[in-house]
């Protein structure tokens, strides 16, 4: 009988590759950076993507990684005119195809490449070129997921595919045509326009090959007082299409006013019957087959700061009437603004000291926060093109805007006093009020 064959196992920094997320971040606690570099620097983009896991999971203030989520600016002008979010009253503006050059050194590093944006990215009228121009600078293997309202699903699909869009992201925010048409203001017929574009999407995920990339098909919903009541059917609607995840996102909180919004009527816990809403969403959510992303628990927490609440009981906002829309504005579609680079510098005297919302910590949060987006993710929302720590926090506290205007070195920004502070915090506290207050969980790995 010949000699059994000794089976060796490759070595654990050799299989990093084809580790799913959750097995990746075990496998790299055992590793170091310089093991890692060491076996993939001949790929840079891999490199950069597991050493950035590495700063991550051990609370590196000072990144000498590039983050591999890349969100920039498409169009900040939107069609829709939806209750909680302002593009549609400020918006006027879409990237110029110039203005993507200054992405280069981070496009190059992105493993996921976010078509979105503060408005409706398929609103620019040359989505085939802006496509392309990204899809340039990327590497083969990186992907693309886009935030869409879907009105313009079927118009965009050949300039999609440029960019290998393998998520699709609809804000659909109602299970009914008469609530979408209440919350986003896109007119009678476009809840079943919009249904039928998720529709051949969900066709074309099961019609293709096993050998071409998966796609992902998500639906979202904003809660708030004029839609609680369809957050079940929003569930049952969502595996009757049959997406991959349904997201039920709580409502930002807030410290600024929002001008022209409603924002004091939003809030999901004001219906009266907002208990027997919340109990009937549970159930669906337990009975859901497809995926549901949601936290109940933060669905009560308060929205407007203690602040901003005692303002509006002293004096109550006026009523805001939904008029203004996309037809009644000239969109730029290029333009040039020569502001100085604001580089996240610490600010003096009461700024210095504000710490974004009150002293409230609603969820018991605590140091080490493990809370990716200043490390996974580039958020570059605006126009004024602002990095932002993440969506519930628009600059750190104590800290000046850095806005990326491509005139330093990527890592100029990504570095600023701002960032590595707030990654400092993030490990060894205090935590900042918008930290503790925001919807977002933490993950723990430990």
């Amino acid at each position: 009988m010949p000699n059994a064959v000794a089976h060796h196992e490759p070595p654990l920094i050799k299989t990093l590759p084809q580790l799913s997320e959750q097995n990746l971040v075990k496998a790299l606690a055992k590793l170091s950076p310089e093991e890692i570099r060491s076996e993939y620097g001949h790929d840079p983009w891999l490199a950069n993507y597991f050493v950035n896991w590495w700063e991550y999971l051990n609370g590196v203030a000072e990144l000498s990684t590039y983050p591999w989520n890349v969100t920039i600016p498409i169009a900040d002008v939107c069609n829709a005119r939806c209750t909680f979010c302002t593009s549609w009253l400020a918006g006027t503006r879409v990237v110029g195809l110039e203005e993507i050059d200054n992405f280069a050194e981070v496009l190059r590093h992105a493993r996921l490449i976010g078509i979105a944006g503060h408005g409706e990215p398929l609103a620019h009228p040359q989505c085939e070129e802006v496509f392309a121009r990204i899809g340039s600078y990327t590497d083969s293997r990186a992907q693309s997921y886009i935030i869409t309202n879907g009105v313009f699903l079927e118009r965009r699909r050949k300039a999609l595919e440029s960019v290998h869009i393998t998520t699709y992201n609809i804000s659909l925010n109602a299970a009914t045509a008469k609530t979408h048409d209440v919350v986003m203001g896109l007119g009678a017929d476009a809840f079943g326009n919009v249904l039928e574009a998720i529709r051949y999407l969900i066709h074309t995920r099961d019609s293709r090959h096993p050998s071409q990339p998966k796609i992902f098909v998500n639906i979202s919903f904003v809660l708030t007082r004029d839609n609680i009541q369809e957050a079940a059917d929003f569930v049952s609607l969502g595996n009757e299409l049959g997406v991959d995840n349904i997201y039920l996102r709580t409502l930002m909180p807030i410290e600024v006013w929002p001008e022209g919004l409603n924002y004091h009527l939003l809030p999901p816990y004001l219906h009266p019957e907002f208990p027997a809403h919340v109990a009937a969403a549970k159930v669906a959510i337990a009975a859901s087959k497809a995926n549901v992303v949601a936290d109940p628990v933060s669905w009560s927490a308060p929205v407007l700061s203690k602040r901003l609440e005692e303002l509006v009981q002293l004096n109550p906002p006026s009523y805001n009437e939904r008029k203004t829309s996309m037809k009644d504005k000239a969109v730029r579609s290029f333009y040039s603004e020569d502001f100085e680079g604001e580089m996240g510098r610490p600010l003096e005297g009461a700024a210095a000291a504000f710490d974004l919302f009150d002293d409230s910590n609603p969820f018991g949060r605590k140091a080490h926060f493990h809370c990716y987006f200043v490390y996974h993710d580039l958020i570059l929302n605006d126009f004024n093109f602002r990095m932002i720590p993440c969506c519930y926090m628009r600059e750190v506290p104590g800290f000046e805007s850095v806005r990326f205007n491509g005139k330093q070195p990527f890592m100029a920004y990504w570095n600023s006093p701002a960032f590595v502070t707030l990654r400092r915090r993030l490990k060894e506290g205090p935590l900042y009020g918008a930290c503790r207050r925001c919807p977002a969980q933490a993950v723990p790995f430990e």
